[in-house]
């Protein structure tokens, strides 16, 4: 299931230190019009309900999430501020310079509840699309040549195009959204935009590479700032600079070799191609037991060259030399079969390993067929669900006797208490000599999706607690962690948590977080590989909870802008890897910059470790995981518009004494 709790990094970033999540007032958003043409006039309007009597409005503010705009009042990393200090609640917007697209509006509202409160916020969105009018100047960047060798000049030209009335070109600046350019150049890691050069002028001009690192350059941009004859104020349009790879002057680039942008530590890439490549979801085993060999799937062709639309192919790579083999595809089918009893799978992380038997479990991307598959070998159908779809990802032990997996169920009908689907919680015995079933699957609990708050409103992500992320404890099958998952607001409440715990009898069936999770919230949890304690992010930073006690830890605590996404357990427990969505700024082709981070568990001691495109959405989400010895951090690096690669960091540095 797609974790809609990730979106909530961003507002961690971006509130004030003082503001709490809101917990009763709530935001309504209007627009004058849902489609305008530049030239037309748009009006926003907030209104903050729910309050107490007496209660006052700080200010609120407008941003584009990764939506570039002209003339923004301020860029914090991805975000556009448009509109900051406004109390009225009124916005006039002026889109006559905004280029065609569909732009997300996110609105934030701060408020004091009472003379003596602590300043809270509440936030919405409105949509707007922008189209036709008179047409939207444009910056247009051109290279002389998309390579360039380092201590080269490389020569770059620009035109405003349909900017007549701005003809006067009063500024250009050059800068940097977060690529490290030398090994001398550190940019702080709180800082997402350097200016490189700056100079005055039409027609071409040439930038000093001497000394810059050999790599894809994908952050480059123009900023160029305009003045109308005859008036003081000025207008900045901002163009992307094409891709340019820089090439070390003395050793020739290595393909499969990448430099962060940040620091110096190399990104070692073990794909390199023009497909979506993805690690499996970091519950999983993603690493073969001769740590040579990672286990990932792709939207690749088949084999033989055969395109079917949706499908997937399951692979294996070897980190070393790169080398692909192809396992097994992830098929699609007519879905109408079943009938109502297909109600959409998500489909995104198909694939667990069992290191101990070298046997694989996944599902097909129709999400009915359940297989087990040794690498090299034959797939062995194991079950088929055809009155429910199977949930991502499966699960299978250590030694491949037992395999874990949930199945969504149509009902009970959705209503003001109930969502209108159940999960249920199956384990299944194989022989993991041969990877077939033995016996039936055992059903250890069943949960029906419910709304929270109660309402007759229709099921939707902010609404809704539902059961997924099914985990074996990695030492004892008998115990199972699985997710209360939804977009609703943290009360406090046992089942409003997130993290809990059951026995395979249905026994022992528990809330694992602390009910103090109000006002924050956790997420992506893992069950550490020793067995005894479960790991997950927490508001931005990481704890752990002791299974038996349940007694909680702070493991790391959030430093900007290392905030964690996702973590990876390391196999002694002494490391936690951690990825951050965003906080770098945005590539020229709109990936955010994220990276990873290494947390030290016995001091809580975080070290950055490399920088890169992360990928906005599943299924290029970052998800670090480490190699059998702990010396090496797997994860998903986002490539251009839609594809990703699969690379690693050497950690041994870091991890051994």
């Amino acid at each position: 299931m797609c974790d809609s709790q990730g979106l909530m990094i961003f507002a961690v970033l971006l509130c004030l230190s003082m503001a709490v999540v809101a917990q009763g007032a709530s935001m309504t958003v209007e627009a004058s019009a849902q489609a305008v043409k530049r030239g037309d006039p748009l009006t926003v309007t907030c209104k903050v309900a729910d309050r107490v009597e007496g209660d006052r409005v700080e200010h609120y503010m407008i941003w584009t999430q990764g939506q570039p705009v002209p003339n923004p009042l301020r860029v914090e990393g991805p975000n556009c501020i448009v509109v900051d200090g406004n109390r009225t609640g009124v916005f006039d917007l002026d889109v006559s310079l905004w280029q065609d697209a569909t732009y997300v509006l996110h609105l934030r509202a701060y408020y004091y509840a009472s003379k003596d409160a602590v300043l809270q916020r509440t936030d919405g969105t409105v949509t707007v699309k922008v189209a036709g009018g008179t047409p939207a100047p444009q910056l247009q960047v051109k290279v002389e040549s998309e390579q360039v060798t380092a201590g080269q000049p490389l020569t770059l030209s620009l035109e405003l195009l349909n900017g007549e009335r701005y003809g006067e070109l009063v500024e250009t600046t050059l800068v940097n959204r977060g690529q490290q350019l030398t090994d001398a150049q550190q940019i702080p890691l709180d800082q997402t935009e350097v200016v490189v050069d700056t100079w005055k002028g039409p027609g071409t001009h040439s930038i000093d590479t001497t000394g810059w690192r050999g790599q894809v350059l994908r952050c480059l941009a123009i900023q160029a700032r305009y003045r109308v004859a005859g008036q003081e104020q000025t207008t900045t349009w901002t163009g992307a600079v094409p891709r340019i790879t820089v090439i070390a002057p003395v050793a020739a680039t290595d393909p499969r070799l990448m430099t962060s942008y940040r620091g110096s530590r190399p990104i070692h890439l073990i794909t390199n191609d023009a497909y979506m490549n993805a690690f499996p979801y970091p519950t999983c085993q993603s690493w073969r037991n001769n740590g040579r060999e990672v286990f990932f799937e792709s939207d690749r062709p088949r084999p033989d060259g055969t395109v079917v639309k949706g499908e997937r192919q399951l692979m294996m790579a070897d980190v070393e030399t790169g080398k692909l083999t192809h396992l097994a595809t992830l098929g699609v089918e007519d879905t109408s079969i079943y009938g109502e009893f297909h109600t959409g799978g998500s489909s995104q992380y198909h694939s667990d390993y069992a290191p101990g038997a070298d046997l694989l479990v996944y599902y097909d991307m129709s999400s009915h067929h359940l297989y087990t598959l040794r690498p090299g070998g034959a797939p062995v159908e194991v079950f088929h669900e055809t009155q429910g779809y199977i949930g991502d990802p499966p699960a299978i032990s250590r030694d491949a006797t037992e395999i874990l997996y949930y199945v969504i169920f149509p009902g009970p009908k959705q209503n003001r208490y109930f969502a209108g689907m159940t999960s249920a919680i199956f384990t299944l015995r194989i022989d993991p000599a041969t990877g077939k079933a033995v016996g039936e699957p055992h059903m250890v609990y069943a949960y029906p999706w419910r709304k929270a708050p109660f309402t007759d409103a229709p099921r939707t992500a902010n609404n809704w607690i539902g059961l997924d992320h099914v985990q074996f404890c990695p030492t004892d099958t008998n115990r199972i962690m699985y997710a209360h998952e939804g977009g609703y607001s943290r009360n406090g409440e046992p089942e409003n948590t997130r993290v809990w715990h059951i026995k395979a009898d249905g026994s022992d069936n528990r809330s694992l977080a602390p009910a103090e999770e109000k006002g924050t919230y956790y997420t992506h949890e893992v069950y550490g590989p020793l067995g005894q304690h479960v790991y997950a992010v927490w508001g931005g930073s990481v704890a752990r909870f002791e299974v038996d006690s349940g007694r909680f830890e702070a493991v790391y605590k959030m430093e900007r802008p290392l905030v964690a996404g996702h973590i990876g357990v390391s196999p002694d427990e002494k490391w936690v890897a951690a990825d951050m969505h965003a906080g770098f700024g945005l590539d020229n082709d709109g990936n955010p910059i994220g990276g990873l981070f290494l947390v030290e568990t016995a001091t809580g001691k975080a070290t950055f470790l490399a920088a890169f495109p992360a990928g906005p959405g599943h299924p290029r989400h970052i998800h670090p995981n480490f190699s059998p010895d702990g010396t090496r951090v797997g994860f998903t690096m986002s490539d251009g518009r839609g594809g990703s690669q699969l690379a690693y960091v050497e950690v041994a540095d870091l991890v051994r004494p």
